[in-house]
């Protein structure tokens, strides 16, 4: 896992120096850098020989002048220091988000009881309409019935004696609405 974080650590520096990523790897020829150590280290991570002999393990690469001439001081806890305004703004922020994120939740949740409410009503209006469709389809069946019943027995009236006769219900009772019968 070293030489991963080591090799990362060479493509990033390359990055850094040179504003761009390495064309090829490995790298023979380095352009100029402002400092020779910056070169040097990377020489000893992405050039040809360090593919083949090894790179650095990560505590040689702290002994490198690059990084050796930097005075870390891990004794010390690094404090930050924010003005009291600052902090101010930060915590008003924070409620305001808070709150505005308690009204977007609050408002989801109404818009999800809504939608169940709809779509619940929705189904049994549906229900509704379509029992109230096949009654009117039913009583439009019956009439129809009806009027051919009474065609036909009027037709048998008037075809023997040549006089009319007036208009009589059929003597079988018609079926109530919403009950469905076979045609004669």
């Amino acid at each position: 896992m070293e030489s991963i974080d080591v090799y990362s650590f060479g493509h990033l520096l390359y990055e850094m120096t040179y504003g761009r990523p390495p064309d090829s790897i490995p790298v023979d020829d380095f352009p100029p850098a402002p400092s020779s150590c910056i070169i040097s280290v990377l020489q000893s991570i992405l050039s040809t020989e360090a593919c083949k002999t090894g790179m650095p393990t990560v505590s040689q690469l702290l002994q490198t002048p690059l990084v050796s001439d930097i005075f870390l001081n891990t004794t010390e806890k690094p404090q930050f220091k924010i003005p009291t305004k600052l902090k101010e703004a930060l915590k008003t922020s924070k409620e305001c988000l808070e709150k505005r994120l308690q009204e977007e939740q609050k408002t989801i949740h109404q818009h999800k009881r809504l939608t169940r409410a709809q779509s619940h009503h929705g189904s049994e209006e549906e229900k509704k309409k379509r029992k109230i469709l096949a009654r009117k389809k039913s009583r439009q069946m019956a009439y129809e019935n009806e009027d051919d019943l009474s065609a036909k027995y009027t037709n048998s009236n008037n075809s023997g004696s040549g006089t009319s006769s007036p208009l009589t219900s059929p003597s079988s009772p018609i079926p109530p609405p919403g009950t469905e019968h076979a045609p004669f």
